[in-house]
């Protein structure tokens, strides 16, 4: 049997709103009881694909050797949870469906330094310019002794086979410019360079998800202006190297919201489509929220005492670097990451999309696991916004309705509500239903039918918070074998509430 997991958007709107704006039944949810007169409408767009095209940029400067061999060991844990869910309730089926295509490719933080000779920096110019990295690593063993631009995998391909080969082309070394330009490269690889040396990586079907892995803050200089790499120019008066980014920012960097906007754009329709994360230098010690992100989250951290920038003049720093943002023994320093994490948070607020974890962890594990769950929840949708309320019989007053891209006839675990135009409107029959009082749901409409369906196992449910481990707060509607919604159809959702559930 086939299971699908639909989560849904976090909208908090009022009844009827999905309805009205997006060309469902005239027809809106009203009160069936004087104590039900609010609820939450949900719409999602079902993906054509299932594709995920997975950007992972990797800091090669001289103070990354400990985070990319962290990176290069927990890796596997995002590839395995993504090609072979787990089953973290023991039902025998897999939490959500797999990924099956997946694109896989590596960038580096080196974007040269405009020509100026600077320490570290070997290609002046352009440094690896956002190109994608498969140079097989000579500090990795059993390395092939080539690699395509980037990894692509299938299922039926070994995942194995697809972790050790990301070990290889993502332990970069340490040799890169120690002037990192993380914004600058995500974007050049996959805007500048998407029909050119990238070709092929990202596909205009996939979810994009981009993971930065970086112990130090962005950099990237002003495209726009034309002196803008005078900031690399020792010659100049302009204080420390180490300090000039921060000293000068306004006047040599580019604004976090140029880079927000050219990614946004990638997915201009569908921000759903998109993840970024960040493995950064944020405090591991926070007592901010790191799952499920909000703008408040974010804002924790940029507000963390430890997250602000402050000239360091200790006896290690001497006045020539930011005080670090996290130093723990044994696993080095990072600094604060602040337009990193304000990038992620502006993509987050267009669709809760965003998550950060702390570079400064001895074991990526727990960081790998939140961002696949991140990952695999907009391939499939994002947590209910509230908890519903089911009756003894698990069942919530909601109604799941379809519509087709096509005239086609309604597939198996639906019932038929015709055809708007040209396309076909079904809903998606909820487990119990046409059985015993729940043979009309909250519109009247007739669901005998669904008991035959219920009876194949093609129906919906819902999975209350406390049974969901990707979703413990709110839970989550889950599909069940012919009742997954179809490529490209649009599926809304429409809950009745008791009053105080707002």
């Amino acid at each position: 049997m086939t299971q699908m997991i639909l989560k849904g958007l976090r909208l908090g709107a009022a009844l009827g709103l999905a309805l009205t704006l997006f060309g469902c039944p005239n027809r809106e949810l009203g009160p069936v009881e004087p104590v039900v007169q609010s609820g939450t409408s949900i719409v999602i767009t079902q993906a054509e694909s299932d594709a995920v095209d997975l950007l992972v940029l990797v800091d090669n400067s001289n103070s990354m050797a400990q985070e990319q061999a962290n990176l290069a060991t927990n890796f596997p844990i995002l590839i395995d949870r993504l090609t072979d869910p787990p089953d973290s309730d023991g039902d025998g089926q897999s939490d959500y469906p797999p990924v099956s295509d997946l694109h896989i490719g590596v960038v580096d933080t080196d974007m040269g330094t405009g020509g100026y000779a600077v320490t570290t920096c070997e290609n002046a110019v352009d440094g690896d310019d956002g190109i994608l990295q498969n140079t097989p690593s000579d500090l990795v063993a059993n390395c092939d002794d080539s690699y395509p631009s980037y990894l692509s995998w299938g299922e039926d391909d070994d995942a194995a086979a697809l972790s050790q080969a990301f070990s290889c082309i993502a332990v970069l070394g340490t040799g890169g410019c120690g002037f990192e330009q993380q914004l600058k490269a995500v974007r050049k690889a996959l805007t500048d360079h998407a029909a050119g040396a990238n070709a092929g990586f990202l596909r205009d079907d996939s979810l994009l998800a981009i993971l930065m892995v970086t112990d130090e803050e962005d950099c990237s200089v002003r495209e726009d202006v034309r002196n803008a790499t005078d900031i690399f120019n020792t010659q100049l008066q302009l204080g420390p190297l180490n300090l000039r980014c921060f000293a000068h920012r306004d006047q040599y960097v580019a604004p976090v919201d140029y880079y927000v906007d050219a990614i946004l754009a990638l997915r201009p329709d569908n921000p759903e489509r998109l993840v970024v994360a960040g493995i950064v230098g944020i405090p591991p010690d926070s007592s901010c929220n790191l799952t499920n992100m909000t703008d408040s989250d974010f804002q924790c951290l940029l507000d963390h005492p430890k997250m602000q920038e402050v000239v360091d003049n200790s006896a290690e720093g001497q006045g020539e670097r930011l005080t670090p943002s996290c130093d723990v023994p044994g696993l080095g320093e990072a600094f604060p990451p602040r337009r990193i994490v304000e990038f992620i948070k502006q993509i987050n607020h267009e669709g809760n999309n965003g998550i950060v974890q702390s570079i400064c962890e001895a074991d990526f594990g727990p960081a790998m696991r939140a961002i696949t769950s991140l990952i695999q929840s907009k391939v499939l949708g994002a947590c209910l916004a509230r908890p519903l309320d089911p009756n003894a019989s698990n069942q919530v007053r909601c109604i799941v309705q379809e519509t087709l891209t096509t005239s086609d006839d309604c597939p198996p675990g639906r019932i038929d509500l015709g055809v708007t135009g040209e396309q076909r409107r079904c809903q998606i029959c909820q487990k119990g239903d046409g059985e015993g009082d729940r043979t009309r749901d909250e519109l009247g409409q007739d669901l005998t039918e669904c008991s035959r369906f219920n009876a194949s196992g093609d129906y919906w449910e819902y999975v209350p918070g406390d049974q969901s481990a990707d979703c413990p707060s709110t839970g989550k509607v889950n599909f069940q074998g012919s009742a997954v919604p179809l490529a490209g159809s649009v599926v809304h959702l429409e809950c009745l509430s008791k009053v105080g559930d707002e």
